[in-house]
């Protein structure tokens, strides 16, 4: 699918739907239908919220639902709105984890993370400093008499 109609979908979803309000019904939603030997991540929660609502549009192309997802975390939602999908996780991992007998042994790793962080640049460029007296001296060091 081109980028243009996963952005297209997107924007639907997120101007049609409350994608970011904290709803303790998806708790327990959540918990049944997370099966991924991991625990839940915020932006896990946000796929499983819009996994829904795609499907109710009649979508059901994993790879579809997850670049939809994707370009809403990236686009359309603030830090404080990633950590509502960062708390729903949470709960979901201490939910899954007391009850142990319904949803089999805890899953390895930490129980509250985002899941994708946002893309920082590894090889930031090097500014050049000016060439000074002050800076010849950092660079060579300084000759006392």
């Amino acid at each position: 699918m081109a980028n243009n109609q996963i952005s297209n979908i997107a924007s639907q979803i997120f101007n049609t739907n409350d994608l970011h309000i904290l709803d303790p019904l998806n708790v327990h939603i959540f918990a049944s239908h997370w099966n991924k030997p991991r625990t839940l991540s915020g932006y896990d929660a946000l796929e499983l919220k819009i996994t829904q609502i795609c499907n109710t549009l009649l979508i059901f192309d994993i790879e579809t639902i997850e670049k939809v997802s994707l370009h809403i975390w990236e686009h359309f939602t603030t830090p404080a709105e990633r950590d509502v999908h960062t708390n729903i996780a949470f709960r979901v991992n201490e939910y899954r984890k007391q009850n142990p007998l319904t949803f089999g042994p805890p899953a390895p790793g930490l129980m509250r993370y985002h899941g994708i962080e946002p893309k920082v640049p590894v090889n930031l460029p090097l500014k050049p400093m000016k060439h000074t007296d002050q800076s010849d001296t950092l660079y060579h060091g300084c000759d006392f008499p």
